[in-house]
């Protein structure tokens, strides 16, 4: 019977570390161009002559048996690759959407209690025309303001080819105003083609179309260059508006 337990009490022990081991490198995927991939079945093998394989779909690392060596499943099998020679397969970027809107929505609720309302509106619409451009007031009630600019930033896209293609990343910031505090909101984005003398005017594209929810990971291929790149943007862009405006309302804060 102690034996019985011993052998219990191994394999549940082993069980555990496999998981942990599997934890490891979490997946990973062959750069995106279909070549052949050096494989190998074991450590010594690797001196050897190597298997060929394509891996473009996301591949699971299952273990890292040695430093720069990495052991994947292949099917029903497992194999050794060469850490340099795969791309790690990046987190997901969720963007926050609006739940009454559906739009890709950054928003919060900055305290400035030490600023009367009219202090309040004067720096913010110097910050957001600096910012941002021209402003438009909006006064719905008699103790709240409203302010929104709606401009764009240049968004430089690499292919997997390597190639970068220039387009415009525009968006609309929102600020509504009141005693003590104001709401940071930024949405509305959409993409548009860099202008060129054939296409003056090119459309602009909602990015909840270009990069919609639920489609962060493609199961073929992993997140595509221009969906990770084109998310990193609106996060960037997001947060360092919202930095800014904090430093701007702190500043505010303490010169009154």
């Amino acid at each position: 019977m102690p034996r019985l337990l011993f052998s219990v009490f191994v394999v549940l022990c082993a069980h555990s570390a496999l998981g942990q081991t599997s934890a490891g490198p979490r997946v990973a995927y062959y750069s995106p161009r279909n070549r052949l991939t050096p494989t190998f079945t074991t450590l010594a093998d690797t001196t050897g002559q190597p298997r060929y394989l394509v891996l473009k779909a996301p591949i699971k690392a299952i273990s890292a048996p040695a430093p720069g060596w990495l052991r994947i499943q292949r099917g029903h099998n497992t194999v050794l690759v060469a850490a340099r020679r795969l791309v790690r397969y990046p987190d997901p970027i969720v963007l926050p959407l609006a739940a009454g809107t559906g739009q890709i929505t950054f928003s919060t609720t900055i305290g400035a209690d030490s600023l009367k309302l009219n202090e309040l509106a004067a720096r913010s619409y110097a910050w957001l025309e600096q910012q941002l451009g021209p402003v438009k007031v909006d006064s719905p009630r008699p103790d709240t303001l409203v302010m929104s600019s709606r401009t764009w930033v240049p968004m430089d896209l690499l292919n997997s080819s390597g190639r970068t293609t220039a387009f415009q990343l525009w968006y609309t910031l929102r600020l509504t105003l009141t005693n003590g505090w104001l709401r940071y909101e930024i949405s509305r984005f959409s993409r548009a083609a860099e202008p060129s003398p054939g296409n003056p005017h090119p459309r602009l594209i909602p990015l909840e179309k270009i990069l919609p929810p639920g489609r962060e990971f493609n199961p073929a291929t992993g997140p595509g260059y221009r969906q990770n790149q084109q998310r990193q943007q609106v996060q960037a862009t997001a947060a360092e508006l919202l930095e800014s405006l904090q430093e701007a309302v702190q500043r505010a804060e303490g010169e009154s």
